[in-house]
Parts: structure tokens; C-alpha cells; sequence
């Protein structure tokens, strides 16, 4: 469903010996497993993937090893394939789920025994660790990726391509589609299970479905946070709502009386986008206010 971003990514893998570990980030259900696997897959390199969150044993022993050359070994022996040194791949799913092992990587990377690609959420990032960071962030489909994988033919993405190059007009039926297209991607989204769904049912019912799924991962990834994940929680599920207002301004006190902008700017709102679950836009420069 998502050959462009495959491909960075399989671009990636290739350069990994340059030393340096990929660290693949990106909110829940975007599709960052998926993709990395797909990938290692067709570069018909040996790998070993290892979905910390959910294998608490091996999370544990990989946090209890230190030396590299321990890690290695126990690599190599819970792995189901041979893993050839200097050919294959160690693939670390949720990263943010065992953070000792951040602190290890450098050292892995320089043993060069085997290359680690890494997948986290994007507001998991260690900047004392960077220099050992090839860094991709993972989005939500986009328009393009949404139409080639609804079925629209190579020639008409083309068409268009050439046609918003060339500032010429497009082809009125190729435009038509095009626009309805566009308008079922306004509605469904870019994440590749709602894409799916919508485009195996084509059914608004089946699709709301699997947005809830999608705002259910959201709300488990605020819960992981610990304590103060309700205010977190509170602010994503109120932005829709208040940016829909006519003045399009976020009040806190809406939802809560006692806080200010300063109790969470540096906290929930800050963290929230972070994680791309809303997409938060910087000036460049700091507003100037006039006078006149």
C-alpha cells in the first residue's frame, strides 16, 4: 500500500553499515511495522524482529545485558533464522518500551556485528544519542498514496504529475476522478487501516469503526505516559471542537477552569504534538504585535 515510503526506507537499510542505527518514528497505526517488515522482506536480508512491548522476557533480559558482545550472542540464539555477521539485520518494534537499551545502541552499532533499525513513537527521542541516529518519520498516506492504492492507474497519476508540472489543465475525466477521490480521502484519512477498510467496504459505517480503533491506540499511548495522561487525554479530545469555533482559538478554561496555557505548554499540548496525534504549526519568527 505504501511503495514510496517502503522504498525510503529500504534506501535506508542499504546505507545502515555508513555506522549509524535506523530509528524509524512515527504516531500508532501509521504503519511503521508493516512497512519496516515489507522492506527487510525484500531485501532478502537475514533479520531478527523483536516487538518489545509485547515479549517481556526478552525486554528484560536485553535491559539486564551490557556488554556487546553478550547482546550478540543472545541475539543469535533466540533467533529463528542464522544471522550471518555483517549481513543481518535486528529489528527493535517499540523502542520507547525498553529505553535501557537506547543507551546501548552506539555500542551495538559499533560492534558492527549486525545493523538495527528501530520504531518508536515520535515524541521518544534520546538527543544525547544522535550522532548514532539515522532518523525517517512515518506519516499517514498521502493523497498520492491514497489514490494509487484505491486503484488509480499509473498513467493518470502521471497525467496528473505532468499537468501540475506543466500548469496546463487536466484531462476533465481524470479531474473528476481525481476530485472524488480527494473528497474520500477527506473523509477517511490517511491511515493505511482506515484506508484498507474503506476501500475493502466502501462503507461509512465500517469506516467510523475503524476510526475508533484508531482513537483507541491514541488513548492507550496517553495512558502509557502515567500520570498526567488524563489531561493529555482531555486536550486531544477537545481540539476538534474548539478550532471548529468561529474564532478558531483553544480555551482551557473550557474544560478546566483552574488551568492556564502555562501549566501545559511544555506538557500535554507540547507532547501531543510531538506524537503527531495533532499537527501543531511554529512561527518561524515570534509575533510582533502593532499599534497602530
Amino acid at each position: 500500500m505504501r511503495p514510496f515510503t517502503e522504498t525510503k526506507i529500504k534506501q535506508r537499510i542499504i546505507t545502515l553499515n555508513s555506522g549509524k542505527a535506523l530509528l524509524v518514528l512515527g504516531p500508532p497505526k501509521v504503519g511503521k511495522t508493516w512497512i519496516i517488515q515489507e522492506a527487510l522482506s525484500s531485501l532478502r536480508r537475514p533479520y531478527l524482529a523483536i516487538d518489545l512491548r509485547t515479549e517481556p522476557e526478552v525486554r528484560s533480559q536485553l535491559a539486564s545485558l551490557n556488554a556487546p558482545k553478550d547482546i550478540v550472542g543472545y541475539l543469535s540464539s533466540i533467533s529463528p533464522v542464522a544471522l550471518p555477521r555483517g549481513q543481518s539485520v535486528i529489528f527493535f518494534d517499540h523502542i520507547q518500551a525498553c529505553p535501557s537499551l537506547l543507551c546501548k545502541i552506539k555500542r551495538l552499532v559499533e560492534d558492527g556485528s549486525f545493523s538495527y533499525v528501530l520504531s518508536g513513537g515520535l515524541d521518544f527521542a534520546e538527543p544525547t544519542l544522535l550522532d548514532c541516529w539515522s532518523y525517517l518519520t512515518v506519516y499517514p498516506l498521502t493523497f498520492l498514496e491514497f489514490a494509487w492504492a484505491y486503484g488509480l492507474s499509473e498513467a493518470k497519476i502521471s497525467h496528473l504529475r505532468d499537468c501540475f508540472a506543466n500548469r496546463v489543465p487536466i484531462d476533465p475525466a481524470v479531474h473528476l476522478e481525481a476530485l472524488s477521490l480527494f473528497h474520500y480521502y477527506l473523509v477517511c484519512g490517511g491511515y493505511p487501516e482506515a484506508v484498507a477498510c474503506f476501500i475493502a467496504y466502501k462503507n461509512l459505517n465500517e469506516l467510523k469503526r475503524a476510526h475508533k480503533r484508531i482513537v483507541a491506540a491514541y488513548k492507550t499511548e496517553f495512558a502509557r505516559r502515567g500520570k498526567g495522561h488524563e489531561r493529555i487525554a482531555s486536550i486531544y479530545d477537545n481540539i476538534p471542537s474548539q478550532i471548529n469555533k468561529p474564532n478558531r482559538k483553544f480555551k482551557f478554561t473550557l474544560f478546566d477552569k483552574e488551568m492556564k496555557f502555562g501549566d501545559i505548554s511544555h506538557h500535554s499540548l507540547t507532547w501531543n504534538a510531538l506524537g503527531r496525534f495533532i499537527l501543531a504549526i511554529w512561527p518561524r519568527m515570534p509575533f510582533r504585535l502593532s499599534f497602530r
